[in-house]
Formats: structure tokens, C-alpha cells, sequence
């Protein structure tokens, strides 16, 4: 996730100039990799690249906070950012840190940050989370005030880039459940929400196979969502229907385990779920 924060200096600047300093701050941010984390018991560390794409030097430090993904009333996916002591929560932050915490990039140049978690003595079994939060901003040279001159502003932005840690420890299992769909065709698009629980005591990371069959079998259009489930939640799909023909169908939902970007060591072990649902495009 990547997030653009403005902070005002001082002084005064006219709309022209703000525009195109905000330009100027948006394009420079560093790249991120890989974009999910994983620590897995015995270990206790994980590395993570931060690049600098632009051709100005970066600013970096990294933070962490607790949060996880769920979805708003309009349907749109958010972070669910939580105060850090927040109770019975499966919270990683107070036991994290990152070496280096605050450095430099120059133009086109990387660190390697190495994440390191010390879980407490006795902690249960289980999968704890966080979200590794890289800042950055451009790192230039301020001009000197002139005594007596015009007080200007200066706008800063900082640039966040934050990726999810999953702390496990012990034994972990996950494994989702669907109780229904519910649906709507508009445009051409199937609009779906598919209401969706998380087992376990781990996120549930995978795929989400759509087929949707017509009365023989036959399959006349397919889709895969990949999902992180954190939450119970109604996880909003859009399915491209416009050649398919108006009647009655069944839609087909096979949910396993694999995800891109989440390399086999880091998948948890699954019962494979299928769901059936019928409906009609018009």
C-alpha cells in the first residue's frame, strides 16, 4: 500500500508552485520488495529491499503499526490501522524492529533492511501480524533564510509504502468458510460479494477460482481473486459478463491456498472449499 502525506514547512506559497512541488514529491518515493512478509518459527528475521527508483537521494525510515485489510460500506478495501496496544489483538508490533531503521539513498542505489521480531517468552501459538511502513521523502538541501526577507512556505511530502509481516510462532492452521453470495449484473459486470469467514488461528492467504456454468455444464466465463483474509468479511468481486448470454446459471467457487507472491514454505496447510450459487443474467 502507498500513501502520499503533505506537511506544511512555513511561510507562503502560491497554488502554482504547491502544484508543482506536490508533483514533483508524488513521483519520488522508493520501491518496496518483497510485498508480503512472512517470519516463521524458528526464525526470527526477515529481509525486505528498499530501492530508490528516482534520481534525487531518499530519506528513508521504517515504522511499524498493527492493522489489517477489511472492506467499507461502498464496497472498497481499507486498512484497519489499530493502536499498537490495542488488547487481544495478534499484535507483533511491540516486539519488532528493523536494522537499519533510518538511512540515506542515493539516486538509483538499495538497502537491504533486515526485520527482526523477539516474541515474549510463553506466547501462544499462533500467527501474529503488523505492517512494515517504509517512509521516505526527497532529502534536499534547505536555502538559507535571508534576515529580514519574506517568510516562505515550503510543503514536504512524505511518501509511505507498507507491507504485511505475519509473526508465526507454534503450531498454525487457517482455512476459510463461505455462507453465501450475493450478486447484482450491471453493465456487463457480475458484482458479487461473497460473504466469508477465516478459521484458524492464521490469515488465510489464496485464490479464488469463479466458473460460471450454464444449465448443461458448460463453462462460459472464469475468474481468479486472490485474497488475504484477516477478517470475517463480504470480500466485493467483479466478474466480466458481457458476452455471456442472458439466462440461469451456477456460479462456481473454488477457494485453495495459492497465491502469487506467496512462496510455497509460507502456505498454510488447507481444506480446499467449494461453493455453488445460482443465478440469472439478464
Amino acid at each position: 500500500m502507498h500513501r502520499i502525506i503533505p506537511k506544511v514547512k512555513s511561510g507562503i506559497l502560491f497554488l502554482l508552485a504547491l502544484t508543482a512541488l506536490a508533483w514533483s514529491r508524488i513521483e519520488a518515493s522508493v520501491a518496496v520488495y518483497p510485498q508480503v512478509l512472512f517470519i516463521n518459527s524458528p526464525n526470527r528475521s526477515v529481509a525486505i529491499t528498499v530501492s530508490n527508483p528516482t534520481e534525487t537521494r531518499q530519506e528513508i525510515w521504517v515504522d511499524f503499526r498493527y492493522g489489517y485489510p477489511l472492506v467499507n460500506d461502498s464496497g472498497k478495501f481499507y486498512i484497519n490501522y489499530m493502536d499498537s496496544t490495542a488488547g487481544q489483538e495478534p499484535n507483533a508490533v511491540p516486539w519488532l524492529t528493523a536494522y537499519p531503521q533510518r538511512f540515506v539513498l542515493n539516486a538509483r542505489e538499495s538497502q537491504v533492511v533486515r526485520v527482526m521480531a523477539q516474541p515474549p517468552v510463553g506466547l501462544t501459538s499462533g500467527e501474529y501480524w503488523a505492517r512494515v511502513v517504509v517512509n521516505s521523502k526527497q532529502r534536499t538541501a534547505i536555502p538559507p533564510q535571508t534576515p529580514g526577507a519574506n517568510l516562505r512556505m515550503r510543503m514536504e511530502f512524505i511518501s509511505q509504502v507498507d507491507v504485511p509481516l505475519q509473526v508465526r510462532t507454534g503450531s498454525v492452521n487457517s482455512g476459510v468458510k463461505i455462507h453465501g453470495v450475493t450478486s447484482v449484473v450491471d453493465s456487463g459486470q457480475l458484482k458479487m460479494g461473497i460473504d466469508i469467514s477465516r478459521l484458524g488461528n492464521a490469515s488465510f492467504w489464496g485464490t479464488i477460482h469463479l466458473f460460471l456454468r450454464d444449465e448443461s455444464g458448460r463453462v462460459m466465463t472464469t475468474h481468479d481473486q486472490h485474497i488475504a483474509i484477516f477478517r470475517d468479511l463480504v470480500y466485493p468481486i467483479i466478474m466480466d459478463v458481457a458476452n455471456v448470454p442472458p439466462g440461469s446459471y451456477v456460479l462456481e467457487l473454488d477457494v485453495d491456498n495459492v497465491r502469487p507472491g506467496v512462496p510455497a514454505q509460507y502456505r498454510v496447510k488447507s481444506d480446499a472449499v467449494r461453493f455453488t450459487y445460482q443465478l440469472t443474467v439478464p
